[in-house]
């Protein structure tokens, strides 16, 4: 059997599958809380960056810092395409964790949330650029979960 393209598929992708699907519109909303945990994040690597006993922990920890300034970057120009406005950074209360585990876990929930945020947003996208762009940040959030479960196992 032969595949024929369906020229309404993308008409249809405007409709929610499912209830559990989240509109574009709610998912945006959720933008200036997601870009608040990417840079609470960034400041959390930077101060576990301090501590890490290895090159190869530093490393890591340099690589998601970078990641998590663009993974920002991007996010705010996804909404910003989208709504015609700019998004704007609160202000972080960083906290200092009591140990580099605690830190480490802690980091974990929030890639954990983000996750969940960037697989939300790609079933909302109807725009296939948009989609790609974060499947890429998806895709990031697994390797740096994994290069945080190297640093674990290296305690």
């Amino acid at each position: 059997m032969d595949f024929m393209f369906n020229p309404f598929y993308s008409f249809a992708r405007n409709v929610p599958a499912s209830k559990n699907y989240k509109s574009l519109e709610e998912i945006l909303q959720q933008s200036s809380d997601i870009i608040s945990s990417l840079k609470y994040s960034e400041i959390l690597n930077q101060y576990l960056l301090t501590l890490a006993s290895s090159i190869e922990c530093k490393e890591m920890l340099l690589r998601i810092s970078d990641d998590d300034r663009n993974h920002k970057k991007l996010v705010k120009e996804i909404f910003c395409f989208f709504t015609n406005s700019p998004l704007e950074e609160q202000e972080i209360n960083f906290e200092i964790p009591k140990s580099y585990k605690e830190g480490i876990h802690t980091i974990k929930k929030i890639k954990l949330d983000t996750m969940i945020f960037y697989r939300d947003l790609i079933n909302a996208l109807n725009h296939q650029y948009y989609k790609g762009l974060v499947f890429e940040l998806l895709i990031d959030i697994f390797i740096h979960n994994d290069f945080y479960n190297c640093i674990l196992m290296s305690l």
